[in-house]
């Protein structure tokens, strides 16, 4: 997986410090270069400002703060923006204009903005880059690395598990993969057992395909929200790794639950697209 320029957005109403420091550190694993973007939204306390002098100088001001948070940072740096208006807007024009590859945004920094524009984000069939949320209260991963992929069985399922694999591969991680099987309403127990064993089946099918084995890999029946939560949430993985598909079959709509995931602040979240 070739992550070569890496977006981190910030929110300078609070300490962005360690979020830079975690998106350089990253950056410095991958050999990428690393831009940062901050966004005035024009809302509250910024709503009277459009258009005035006085954006002007905060903008500038707001640059300033940017570039001297930046300047020592140990990774390769590539452009430091300030703008204003949607977030959202800003975000996307910034991805497109410097190719960029991944979004890096900050789990409580962002978490009216994740629910929201990011979410949609996610689903958005012209979408293509990946997002990457931190958590800003775990410290930076450290060896040995284990990544958790919540893996659907149809036909995204396949591609999302050789991307995963390569992303694990390149930071030298272990990959762990669950799939979940939700049990319908009127379900027999031996109907249930039928369809665990030929989820089995062919996710063991699908793993002897990959260079390298995953570290784990298990089908499990539960419900996918609240798994996905708890996963998140547990520090038993560095990193939680999904995928914003939306085109699943009904007991594994990953993508559903992607803006309930990017309102939960605790955990570090890769979004797949």
């Amino acid at each position: 997986m070739d992550y070569r320029q890496l977006l981190v957005s910030v929110d300078l109403q609070h300490d962005v410090s360690y979020l830079l420091q975690r998106a350089s550190k990253l950056a410095q694993l991958m050999a990428a270069r690393l831009h940062v973007l901050s966004v005035l939204p024009l809302d509250e306390p910024f709503s009277g400002l459009a258009g005035s002098e006085s954006l002007l100088r905060l903008k500038q001001e707001s640059l300033d703060y940017l570039t001297r948070q930046v300047a020592t940072l140990p990774c390769q740096l590539g452009e430091c923006r300030v703008e204003s208006g949607s977030v959202a807007a800003a975000v996307q024009g910034t991805l497109a204009q410097l190719h960029c590859d991944l979004l890096i945004l900050g789990a409580q920094q962002h978490a009216g903005f994740a629910a929201g524009w990011g979410g949609e984000l996610a689903g958005l069939p012209h979408h293509r880059h990946d997002v990457l949320v931190l958590d800003g209260n775990r410290p930076f991963w450290s060896q040995p690395l284990t990544f958790q992929l919540f893996l659907p069985l149809n036909e995204e399922g396949k591609g999302l598990l050789a991307r995963a694999d390569r992303v694990a591969r390149a930071l030298d991680a272990k990959l762990a993969v669950v799939s979940v099987l939700e049990t319908p309403v009127g379900q027999t127990g031996q109907q249930a057992d039928a369809a665990l064993c030929q989820a089995e089946h062919q996710l063991a099918d699908w793993l002897v395909r990959l260079p390298h084995p995953p570290q784990s890999w298990q089908v499990i029946r539960g419900e996918l929200g609240l798994l996905l939560a708890q996963a998140r949430a547990s520090a038993q993985s560095q990193l939680l790794i999904v995928g914003a598909g939306r085109t699943q079959a009904p007991h594994l709509s990953m993508g559903s639950h992607v803006p309930a995931l990017l309102q939960q602040a605790h955990g570090d979240l890769l979004i797949l697209h």
